[in-house]
């Protein structure tokens, strides 16, 4: 699984799925029942995308998106002792 932590990275992964689903932008946009420029918005990481709109587009490559918990700071710190590095 992939993990996101930005608009831009996001946009990276929809463009992914898209380029290996054969698709085209314009196709794309169609199937999700959005314009074309909000796809470009979306693929380029405009945070500012409305979430149904990212949602259709999710929808129409057959994708659906995880919540989970990051880990804290002293998880990290505990992972990074046991590979015997500092913070």
């Amino acid at each position: 699984m992939m993990s996101i932590s930005s608009a831009t990275q996001f946009g990276a992964a929809i463009r992914e799925h898209r380029l290996r689903a054969g698709l085209t932008q314009v196709e794309l946009a169609d199937k999700a029942g959005i314009s074309s420029r909000t796809l470009i918005e979306i693929e380029r990481g405009h945070p500012h995308g409305e979430v149904g709109r990212v949602l259709a587009v999710l929808r129409a490559l057959d994708l659906s998106i995880a919540l989970t918990p990051r880990p804290s700071n002293d998880d990290l710190g505990d992972v990074l002792d046991l590979a015997g590095h500092d913070l």
